[in-house]
């Protein structure tokens, strides 16, 4: 033994090795490191300086990056670390001696992205639809020979390396789908090779870079989804080749640039949900090949262009929610191939509809509620609109001579409004649900301060007089209280005994918490109010027994909070018998005879049926198909014989025309496959659902069919070239085509949350939009689809609007269910000995039941993509009651790692209504915690 004579000296040296690395891991702790990933450790059992195939720098290169992904979780890893022939390991492709190309898609690849430039050869790196996290390297740039990367559908964070500018040959870049930040880099405009740049649902911030003209073979440019502003460059117009520019959903300023007209390439130009200003140039009449131009959801105003009227292979025309004015031009009814218009809530739009617009037959969508235009009393003119499958109209006839109308448009006032003397005034009898009734002899006169129009695109609505129309057909606006103190003001026109439901929703990430006022005339008294804790949306329903406007006072309950992010969505719907020919078929699958998670979808069947019965739905007229015939409801085995029976011959004896089918399936699956009981084989595809319903609507005229599939790689269903989107039907996916779904606690969290809004009276446009932000709360690659419009493209705005019509609640079902709301929660105060404490504010209608936190360490990686809905692995810890009212809490003892926890609090009520989680963090490595959290 070399050290035998020194046996203290040695055992010394060892305390004080050990001293050192506590001492550099407390540092670590103190300076905040955050990094969820461990360092990059060789796990090959293979030396590269015998590997073959390849130089022994790449062999080292690949192993660094096997290391820093996680390899040992990949779905596949054929060969890597263990074969010398490097060109044999799965998704690598070699040419003379080189790697040339690193292709490992979806394939559950987890950590940093390495330096990879000894990889000198590579042209193309795609890992899109993975884990891929932390910062792009800016090692990057010294891949000088790549022509495609694609990282889309990543984790990726912080800002675009300028060193992207030194890929001159790139002819493809995908990076969408990330949370990238910062601005976008100037270097942009260097790769000159590029035909195809995604960069939406990021995070970028600052302006659009002027260099991106620079572009000149680029085809494609997607920027949506972001938070740029600024202005729209100019310098765009010289893309010459561009087919493809979508900027929607960011906060550009300005006008359209005029210079866009030269762009006769051009097929779609997406400018939706910006800050434009100014008028729609009249240039963009000489986009010869336009297909679709989507301006929506702006500030545009000036009168509509008639030389939009070239655009002769325009199939979509969206200039809705803007401030158009003027009359309507005639010149659009040459727009012969248009299927789908859209120029509503442009109040000032007036005089008459041309009778060109006749010639335009192919038109399937047209919406022009608050407009001032008036529809010709001319017998060839209401033939034809009366033929427009999907018409949403303003209901204002012209006069026989057809004389251009408008109707004037009220001035806002900052003093008491005087009663009205022509205005139809309706008295209502309102019941709050989840509340009691506010007394309808309460008095108070609604008086406001008018703002500047700075806010939403309703603005300046600050007054009753100067409330905007919302139509009572269940399609929404989105307001913002944008000023302190902001209150928003509509109107919709009701008639007598019919019941209403006015809905305000708050999106996830918005501070609003709105209260509700509801007058029948500006100087009226209040009929009622809606101001409850338990929840920061309302739900009421209105029952009026005489005909004329009704008024609505939105406000925040904290006045003080304000701003462009403290949205609300609000919804109006008219609320019809409930129809006695609808049917509903329910689909419990099953893959194998061990499933963990078979008790899962059992629970979330027996709740739709549970549901649908509590909206009228008679036993006679649910379906209900499984493996097990204990089920409370069962019909029949689960077969596709039987399934085809019950859709082509037992649901056509209970729809009839126009009756209403809903289908509500549920099992574990992959692409183009859903699982009906895999144990004796029994499968369905796209395309075989697809031929059961083609022959159902074939019987049955007008039926209308919504489809709700809960299962992994179900956007499939949606998606090219299998799909079962038509005309005339909803189809809603818990996931999209890639990627598996999650299981809950007892169910899924799609479902749970959809048939929470479904139980609540909510439209499915609405039921769906809570259930996918939920979902992808819960695992962070959960993207639901939704397409109504039946083009097989999910979550467009059509696909929202459409199936905003389509619900489950009808005048004799209340909805008077309320989920439990938490309102919020704390972090530990303080971590000793690996404890802390997590609370929570949690309030409900009725009683919550219970309170529970799913704690994700920082070393937490989720499963593998596979072919079954994914498992909560973690345990549920659970929060119990305080004696502080609405108060939960528990010490959590398993902070024994360095680093971030994310801690998702869920909560269950004793309807068994699930709450909209509330995600929390810890930092356990600096010892820094985060302060009150709410929702």
């Amino acid at each position: 033994m070399v050290f035998k004579g020194h046996r203290a000296q040695w055992l010394m040296l060892i305390a004080l090795v050990l001293i050192v690395g506590l001492w550099s891991g407390w540092q670590g702790s103190r300076m905040g490191v955050r990094s969820v990933y461990a360092a990059p450790r060789h796990t090959s059992q293979i030396s590269c300086t015998a590997a073959i195939g390849v130089p022994a720098t790449e062999c080292e290169a690949l192993l660094t990056f096997y290391a820093a992904t996680n390899g040992s979780g990949w779905t596949r890893s054929d060969n890597w670390t263990v074969e010398l022939d490097v060109c044999s390991w799965y998704g690598l492709t070699c040419a003379s001696g080189h790697v040339t190309r690193l292709e490992l898609p979806a394939n559950n690849l987890s950590g940093p992205l390495s330096d990879l430039s000894a990889l000198s050869e590579l042209s193309v790196l795609d890992l899109h639809s993975n884990l891929v996290g932390q910062a792009l390297p800016a090692s990057i740039g010294n891949l000088s020979k790549l022509t495609i990367l694609d990282l889309h559908g990543n984790l990726l964070t912080g800002a675009i390396p300028g060193a992207i500018g030194n890929l001159t040959k790139l002819n493809r870049l995908r990076l969408d789908g990330n949370q990238l930040s910062l601005s976008l880099p100037t270097d942009l405009g260097k790769l000159n090779s590029l035909t195809v740049l995604w960069l939406q649902d990021n995070r970028f911030t600052g302006a659009i870079p002027t260099e991106m003209g620079n572009l000149s073979k680029l085809r494609e440019l997607y920027l949506n989804g972001n938070q740029l502003g600024g202005p729209l460059p100019a310098s765009l117009s010289r893309l010459s080749d561009l087919t493809y520019l979508n900027v929607a959903a960011n906060n550009i300023t300005g006008t359209i640039p005029s210079e866009l007209g030269v762009m006769t390439n051009l097929r779609y130009l997406i400018l939706i949900d910006n800050l434009l200003t100014g008028e729609v140039p009249s240039s963009l009449g000489r986009l010869s090949n336009l297909t679709r131009l989507s301006v929506d959801q702006n500030r545009l105003a000036g009168a509509i262009p008639s030389e939009l009227g070239n655009l002769l292979k325009l199939t979509t025309l969206e200039l809705n929610d803007n401030r158009l004015e003027g009359a309507f031009p005639a010149a659009l009814g040459n727009l012969t191939a248009l299927a789908h218009f859209t120029i509503d809530h442009n109040p000032q739009l007036g005089g008459a509809f041309p009778l060109t617009l006749t010639q335009l037959s192919n038109l399937g969508y047209f919406d022009f509620r608050d407009t001032a235009i008036c529809i010709p009393q001319e017998g060839a003119f209401t033939n034809w609109l009366t033929s427009i499958p999907q018409l949403f109209t303003n209901d204002n006839n012209c006069t026989t001579s057809l004389t251009p109308t408008m109707t004037p448009t009220p001035t806002p006032t900052d003093s008491t409004p005087a009663p009205s003397t022509t205005t139809p005034t309706a008295t209502a009898t309102a019941t709050t649900t989840g509340a009691p009734a506010a007394t309808a002899t309460a008095t108070a006169t609604p008086t406001s301060t008018t703002t500047p129009a700075t806010g939403d695109s309703y603005e300046t609505d600050d007054s009753c007089e100067a409330g905007k129309v919302i139509a009572s057909d269940g399609a929404s606006q989105v307001h913002t209280f944008h000023a302190v103190a902001d209150v928003d003001w509509m109107r919709f026109e009701a008639t007598a005994n019919t019941t209403y439901r006015v809905e305000v929703d708050i999106p996830e990430d918005s501070p609003a918490d709105v209260n509700l006022e509801v007058y029948s005339n500006c100087a009226g008294a209040l009929l009622d109010k809606f101001t409850e804790s338990f929840t920061p949306g309302v739900r009421m329903d209105l029952s009026p027994t005489a005909s004329g406007p009704l008024y609505l006072r939105l406000a925040n309950y904290d006045a003080t909070v304000a701003g462009t992010q403290v949205r609300y969505q609000v919804t109006v719907t008219a609320l019809t018998d409930a129809p006695s020919q609808r049917a509903l078929i329910i689909v419990a699958g099953r893959l194998h005879g061990t499933d963990r998670l078979q008790r899962n979808i059992h629970n979330v069947t027996n709740n739709v049926r549970s549901i649908f019965l509590k909206q009228g739905y008679r036993e006679e007229n649910i379906y209900y198909l499984a493996t097990d015939s204990d089920l409370p409801g069962y019909s029949q085995a689960l077969t596709q014989a039987n399934l085809e029976n019950a859709i082509t011959v037992w649901a056509k004896e209970r729809v009839q025309p126009n009756g209403v089918l809903t289908l509500y399936l549920i099992d574990h699956g992959k692409p183009d496959v859903l699982y009906l009981d895999d144990l004796v084989g029994e499968q369905l595809t796209p395309d075989e659902l697809n031929a059961m319903l083609d022959t159902l609507e074939a019987d049955v005229p007008g039926v209308k069919i919504n489809v709700i599939i809960e299962a992994c790689q179900s956007g499939s269903f949606i998606s090219a070239p299998q799909s079962i989107s038509k005309e005339g039907r909803v189809i809603i996916t818990s996931t999209d085509e890639t990627f598996d779904a999650k299981a809950s606690k007892d169910g899924a969290y799609f479902s749970d949350h959809l048939l929470t809004s479904l139980a609540q009276g909510y439209n499915l446009a609405a039921s769906f939009g809570e259930a996918q932000q939920v979902a992808r709360k819960a695992y962070a690659f959960q993207s639901a689809w939704l397409d109504a419009n039946g083009n097989g493209v999910a979550n467009e705005f059509a696909d929202a609007t459409l199936s905003a019509q389509r619900g489950f609640a009808y005048a004799d079902t209340l909805g008077e269910l309320w989920p439990p709301h938490i309102f919020s929660a704390q972090a530990p105060p303080a971590i000793t000995d690996y404890s802390g404490m997590i609370s929570a504010d949690i309030r409900d209608d009725k009683k919550v039941d219970q309170v529970w936190a799913v704690v994700y360490p920082p070393d937490y990686t989720p499963p593998a993509t596979a072919q079954e809905l994914q498992a909560e692995l973690l345990p549920n810890f659970i929060l119990k009651a305080t004696d502080e009212a609405n108060h939960y809490a528990g010490i959590y003892t398993g902070f024994t790692q360095s680093g971030i926890y994310r801690i998702v609090i869920q909560a269950e009520d004793s309807d068994g209504l699930s709450a909209r989680p509330l995600v929390i963090e810890v930092d356990n490595g600096s010892r820094l915690f985060l302060p009150l959290i709410m929702q």
